[in-house]
């Protein structure tokens, strides 16, 4: 019931995370505690949404297991990321923020397409039966979309290397 969701909960895992060894963890987590409650979900009717709380409460509970005592004194020493790991961790989730705005940019039926297909991971039938429109339009919205998306990243990319 919840395998198929596998790549849905990874984007989601990786969107918190900003790093992708983080969000397999994370998602390696959530089946885990699927497993151990496997008896008890039966009737959950969205799986999907289910998946994607349980990865933000578990995401956030370790962001609070993590964070220091609060007691009024600054703690004796700050722990460091490596400065490679850290930049670029901000770097993918600037370009994760970017490519996000650039989907909420497009136009309606282009942006439902592409977050059924790329964001959703939806198989094209499902987005056909969802959308009332045919394998061909579905595909060429989707072309068009992808395509813009590029193109436009590709211009925010040359822009902030000048």
């Amino acid at each position: 019931m919840f395998l198929p969701l596998n790549k849905r909960m990874y984007w989601a895992a990786w969107q918190l995370t900003g790093n992708a060894q983080e969000a397999e963890d994370l998602v390696q987590e959530a089946y885990l505690k699927l497993w151990t409650k496997r008896d008890q979900l039966h009737d959950i009717e969205n799986t999907g949404a289910y998946c994607i709380t349980l990865l933000r409460r578990i995401y956030f509970d370790e962001k609070r297991r993590k964070r220091p005592e609060v007691d009024g004194s600054p703690p004796d020493a700050y722990e460091v990321a490596d400065g490679d790991d850290t930049g670029h961790s901000i770097e993918l989730r600037d370009e994760s923020s970017q490519v996000m705005q650039l989907i909420d940019a497009l136009p309606d039926r282009q942006r439902q397409i592409i977050i059924l297909r790329d964001v959703d991971d939806l198989p094209y039938d499902e987005i056909e039966t969802r959308t009332g429109m045919n394998a061909v339009n579905v595909r060429v919205l989707l072309s068009r979309a992808r395509k813009m998306i590029r193109k436009q990243f590709k211009e925010i990319l040359d822009y902030e290397r000048k």
